[in-house]
């Protein structure tokens, strides 16, 4: 058994996200409150570029260099395409509001 391990850095380009919101408020007295919301976030994570930082194989075959870089274009049929990763995240909120002003 070998062990392996590298250390990769990506180049990524966000999107525009979307962000939805919906709550509710129950009031229970003059200075308190009980609260409800729900939350939804998403948006494409689009990776352009990743560069090798640090490769061990557990070899010191120097055919395995550090520092390869890979760069992803657009529509070209001999580099790698571009990689979109969805992202998306739910949020639930409840809790009592105290109004002290």
């Amino acid at each position: 058994v070998t062990d392996a391990n590298a250390d990769i850095k990506d180049e990524n380009r966000p999107s525009l996200a979307f962000l939805g919101m919906l709550g509710g408020n129950y009031p229970l007295s003059e200075f308190a409150s009980v609260f409800a919301e729900l939350g939804f976030e998403a948006m494409n994570v689009t990776t352009v570029g990743t560069e090798v930082t640090s490769l061990n194989f557990g070899t010191n075959d120097p055919e395995l260099v550090d520092g390869t870089i890979t760069k992803f274009e657009k529509d070209l049929k001999d580099t790698h395409p571009y990689i979109q990763t969805p992202a998306s995240n739910f949020t639930v909120k409840t809790g009592i509001r105290l109004f002290i002003f």
